[in-house]
């Protein structure tokens, strides 16, 4: 586990930040997320309306279902002869427009 961040002020007082994060988790962040201090999605009325964890699980199963792999086997390419590659490249010629 961590070192607890305890620290001293120029005027001698002591802070535990930690403490101070704990106690205020659950308040609600400033801004227009509506999010609390944890992370926790919050309703109009200020009630947890869905988990840090549950929004965390949610993206991660989104970002697995697209990094799927494709394994179909699309088998080896035909060959082919020089004389119908060069076929091939005088049909394309003719399709393509002229540049200028």
């Amino acid at each position: 586990m961590s070192e607890r961040k305890i620290y001293k002020t120029m005027q001698g007082k002591t802070i535990d930040f930690d403490a101070l994060r704990l106690a205020n988790e659950l308040t609600p962040a400033v801004g227009n997320m509506r999010v609390n201090a944890r992370g926790d999605e919050i309703g109009s009325n200020g009630t947890i309306v869905r988990t840090r964890d549950d929004i965390v699980h949610e993206k991660t199963l989104k970002e697995n279902l697209h990094h799927e792999e494709f394994t179909e086997d699309f088998g080896p390419e035909p060959e082919i002869t020089p004389e119908e590659a060069q076929k091939i490249l005088a049909k394309n010629r003719k399709n393509k427009p002229q540049e200028k």
